[in-house]
């Protein structure tokens, strides 16, 4: 059975063609809902209010939030000499509360050959 959320989506992501960051944020997320019915029917909800707080400039939250620091992590883990702000960023991701950005946040901070301290900043 096929959620009503792909349409729904896709009409919302529709209304944004014009701003580039929320297109792309919702061609992002439009697969997560063909496969999120399948195997976390029970997220479906979150997701889309977070998905719709993203849409409508506001911060996600922690589900679609955890997909994106995850990737900030990889992203500052692959710079070859990020400032203090940055590392510090790393830091406060391991107290993330999910483990997959903690992971990203450790192997970003061990990758860039910098022992975990507490923020300076």
């Amino acid at each position: 059975m096929e959620s009503a959320f792909p349409r729904d989506i896709r009409d919302l992501c529709s209304c944004f063609a014009r701003d580039q960051l929320s297109h792309r944020i919702c061609l992002t997320l439009h697969p997560i809902y063909h496969l999120l019915p399948q195997t976390h029917p029970e997220a479906l909800h979150e997701v889309a209010e977070e998905a719709g707080a993203i849409l409508l400039k506001k911060d996600p939250g922690q589900i679609v939030g955890s997909l994106i620091q995850e990737r900030i992590a990889e992203a500052i883990g692959n710079m070859s000499n990020p400032g203090s702000l940055l590392v510090n960023k790393l830091v406060a991701l391991l107290d993330w509360p999910y483990g997959r950005v903690r992971r990203k946040a450790k192997q970003a901070l061990a990758k860039l050959e910098i022992e975990p301290m507490r923020p300076t900043g």
